[in-house]
């Protein structure tokens, strides 16, 4: 549980496979909750509490805010509850799950897209059966679900997942079917990978999309799902990959 799903993880352990993500991990912004810093930009002029040698502390030194380093983030955090600093920032799993254990402190997510990572479930990679199943039961899983797991730990939901929570239904259904049926080739962000092209980019009408996906493209790794997916099912799929933004 809780590995990275990045192209650097993937290509340094080629007998790992990645289930599709369940998490995205990102930077936090803990403060007492009486008196709390409400947004970054609130930081200036306040004494921030970091660890040493973390994107957390990079992200910090990068704004010019002032800085107080920390060697876990254990003492990160207890320098904040005895009020050595102002506020701390580091990640949401981490900051959830300590804030838990020491109530009376609120969590702002810091919205930095560059420092956020999909998280995901590694299994060997020639367990496919296992990979398959995995993704089955996630996808399966209402967003809410999950966020309500991980909320029993502390762990903040990322604005991402609130917004899948929110999808109409048949774009659920459609999201989840390309996450067990084709995320696997065509990318978790539907943009393609080096096995098959990007679907996000696919220029034709809704029916021309069908018919490939029903009969498979000859001399491509893409071969016939008819009997696998039913028509309904693709058109969803289609219409999930719609909402996608295309960069």
């Amino acid at each position: 549980m809780g590995l990275p799903l990045t192209e650097r993880f993937t290509r340094e352990n080629p007998r790992v496979v990645l289930s599709v993500p369940y998490y995205v991990m990102g930077q936090v912004l803990v403060s007492p909750a009486v008196g709390s810093v409400a947004s970054p930009e609130a930081l200036k002029g306040k004494l921030v509490g970091v660890q040493a040698m973390t994107l957390s502390d990079e992200l910090v030194f990068q704004r010019g805010y002032n800085r107080r380093i920390y060697l876990t983030p254990e003492e990160t955090f207890a320098a904040l509850a005895k009020g050595e600093v102002d506020a701390v920032v580091m990640w949401s799993p981490l900051a959830g799950w300590l804030a838990k254990k020491n109530p009376g402190f609120k969590l702002t997510w810091l919205n930095e897209p560059e420092l956020e990572f999909k998280i995901a479930v590694g299994m060997r990679k020639a367990d496919r059966a296992l990979k398959e199943a995995v993704d089955r039961a996630l996808t399966r899983l209402d967003p809410k679900k999950i966020a309500g797991i991980l909320a029993r730990y502390g762990v903040p939901a990322p604005a991402a997942a609130q917004q899948t929570s929110q999808l109409p239904p048949e774009i659920r259904e459609g999201r989840s079917s390309f996450f067990t049926s084709c995320s696997e080739c065509h990318g978790v962000d539907g943009k393609g990978t080096f096995m098959a092209p990007s679907l996000v980019a696919f220029k034709g009408t809704d029916d021309e999309f069908v018919k490939i996906v029903m009969i498979g493209r000859a001399g491509t790794a893409m071969v016939s799902w008819r009997g696998i997916l039913s028509e309904d099912e693709i058109r969803k799929i289609r219409a999930f990959l719609k909402t996608l933004p295309a960069n």
